[in-house]
Order: structure tokens, then C-alpha cells, then sequence
């Protein structure tokens, strides 16, 4: 990630008071991506425990190309339908 993607991600983060982060567990991107977010220097998470974990992807991946996540969200693409419903599943 670029020094500015990580600063806006850290402002959006402070500013949408996030209590929970979910990385889906696909790749080794993910294990980067989860780690830098661990990161207390980078992200404070309002001392919450626990605020980054892992979550599967199968039953999200599932939810996002059926009838139901189509109505709900017709103009999102499938990456961010499939990202709903697993923060909306954990």
C-alpha cells in the first residue's frame, strides 16, 4: 500500500469510528494485509480487544452473486458485495 492509501484508510477509520476489521483469508496478501492492521503503530481501534481477525470467504463469495445481494446492491461490483457479506456474516 502507498503511504497515502494509509493515511486515508486510517482517517476513514477514525472518522466511521470502525469497531471490527475483517480480511478475508485467500491469499498471502491477506496475511500482509492483516498484519498491517495489527499493527497498533498504524491503526488505533479504540482498544475494542481483538479488532482484526480473519474471516471465510466461501459463504460471502456465495451471498454476493445471488438474487438476493443483486436487489440489494445492483451497483456495487461482486469484490465489494462479497466484502458486505462477510463483515455482515462475522
Amino acid at each position: 500500500m502507498h503511504k497515502r492509501d494509509k493515511q486515508r484508510f486510517q482517517d476513514l477509520l477514525i472518522t466511521k469510528e470502525v469497531d471490527l476489521i475483517v480480511v478475508a483469508a485467500t491469499s498471502l496478501d491477506s496475511r500482509n494485509l492483516h498484519s498491517f492492521f495489527k499493527d497498533k503503530e498504524h491503526f488505533e481501534m479504540r482498544g475494542k480487544g481483538d479488532s482484526v481477525i480473519y474471516g471465510s470467504p466461501e459463504v460471502p463469495k456465495l451471498f454476493s452473486m445471488s438474487h438476493n445481494s443483486l436487489l440489494m446492491h445492483k451497483d456495487l461490483p461482486s469484490v465489494l458485495r462479497q466484502a458486505i457479506s462477510l463483515c455482515r456474516f462475522e
